[in-house]
């Protein structure tokens, strides 16, 4: 979580200059003295430690929740954990709508997300937004792509130049394909225009 420091007078004094610095509620803000100096000239100051009491992914989840809430939508949101991430899985009797043509809706969300994140918390936390298993679906399909893809390139030693992708989906067919001897990939263009193109070693 984010932390900051003051000298001050008071922890009240503290707690105002913290709302603003850490960008949340007062409510959402723990303080903790670090130093105390007392001096003739400029009497009691404190050297106070304010940081965010909350737990990121319980953020996470109750900006999802308030969201679909807000959306008059029935839903569940099931959480997974693993060695590298954390995965919101999110069930709805809306899926279509969340998703977007494309994914670009839930995209925007997890866009979303991660601007929370950076809130909260100074240090990068791995996390993924899904839903109605949209993902773990596409993860099959871009890698069936890349499978059949590279096939025909190492055939006819002609490069072939996929679609645009956004960087989830490229690192997707990266991986996939990081240790055949045949080919390899590479990404050319510049967003939102940025694409792969496997080639012939």
């Amino acid at each position: 979580m984010r932390k900051i420091q003051f000298e001050v007078k008071s922890l009240e004094q503290a707690l105002e200059l913290a709302v603003p610095e850490l960008r949340v509620s007062k409510d959402k803000i723990k303080l903790e003295i670090i130093k105390e100096k007392k001096s003739l000239l400029k009497g009691k100051t404190l050297t106070v430690e304010a940081r965010i009491d909350e737990d990121i992914i319980d953020v996470i989840y109750n900006y999802l929740k308030d969201m679909l809430e807000g959306m008059d939508i029935d839903y569940s949101i099931d959480i997974k954990n693993n060695e590298n991430s954390t995965t919101f899985s999110i069930q709805t009797d809306n899926n279509p709508l969340l998703i977007g043509r494309e994914g670009k809706t839930l995209n925007a969300i997890q866009f979303m997300c991660k601007q929370i994140m950076y809130i909260y918390s100074d240090e990068k936390i791995n996390f993924n937004v899904d839903i109605g298993g949209y993902k773990d679906n596409r993860i099959l399909q871009l890698e069936m792509l890349a499978t059949r893809t590279a096939k025909e390139v190492a055939r006819t030693k002609i490069e072939a130049i996929l679609d645009p992708m956004n960087s989830y989906e490229r690192r997707i067919v990266h991986a996939k394909l990081s240790e055949w001897r045949d080919v390899y990939t590479e990404s050319v263009g510049e967003d939102p225009n940025r694409c792969l193109v496997i080639k012939a070693r």
